[in-house]
Formats: C-alpha cells, structure tokens, sequence
C-alpha cells in the first residue's frame, strides 16, 4: 500500500510553494504602473491599467489563499 499522507504533503509543498511565487510575483506588477502612468494611452485607459497593476498583489493573494485552502 501506498502512504497516502506523504502524497498528501508533497501536494500542500507544490501549492505553498505556487502561492509563494504568485504572491511574490504579484509585487512585480507595481514597478510597471510608472510607464504605463507616462505612456500615451487615453487617461481613461491608462487610469483603468494602473488600476489593475496597483491590485494585483491582492489579487495574487487572494488566488494564493484559495489555491492553500484546498
């Protein structure tokens, strides 16, 4: 018989180490929002992208929370 307890923790190890990335990756979207505030897209589009850069470390959280809680 197979331990299903080690399976179990080499596939919690896999999603912490996911939500890790995604969480530490989502801080990369911030240094992006400066170019995009001086690009030469509409206000209304640059407003709405800066936005949803400035969210996304929430977001990856959120996403990160969700993929550890299963």
């Amino acid at each position: 018989m197979t331990d299903g307890g080690a399976r179990a923790s080499d596939t919690f190890r896999w999603r912490l180490a996911i939500g890790a990335v995604l969480i530490v990756g989502g801080y990369a979207a911030w240094p992006i929002i400066p170019i995009v505030v001086a690009s030469d897209l509409s206000p209304g589009v640059k407003t709405a992208l800066a936005a949803f850069l400035g969210a996304i470390p929430l977001l990856t959280k959120i996403i990160a929370i969700a993929l550890l809680g299963r």
